[in-house]
């Protein structure tokens, strides 16, 4: 991801969000089941479809970013950024 512009890596990073955001239990079960962060990023990468990057900003994530007004707030910057940035 080092290749990309800041805006196109938080856009990844977003997309990667709403995936787990759309599927918050199966993500939390996925962490408290996990023997440790590398299994965990390894389960998520497999189960959301996304980059070990993306995985380890799912990880580190707060918990109170998957809230229904955090997750509003993200849906509402990454709508912004697909406008701006071209994306597979």
């Amino acid at each position: 991801m080092s290749s990309m512009s800041p805006e196109a890596e938080r856009l990844h990073l977003l997309m990667a969000y709403k995936a787990v955001a759309a599927r918050k239990v199966d993500f939390l079960e996925i962490v408290a089941t996990s023997s440790d962060a590398a299994h965990a990023i390894e389960r998520i990468v497999d189960s959301f479809s996304v980059s070990e990057s993306a995985a380890n900003y799912l990880l580190t994530l707060q918990l109170f970013r998957l809230t229904t007004s955090e997750s509003e707030r993200m849906a509402g910057e990454l709508a912004a950024l697909e406008i701006r940035i071209p994306h597979p």
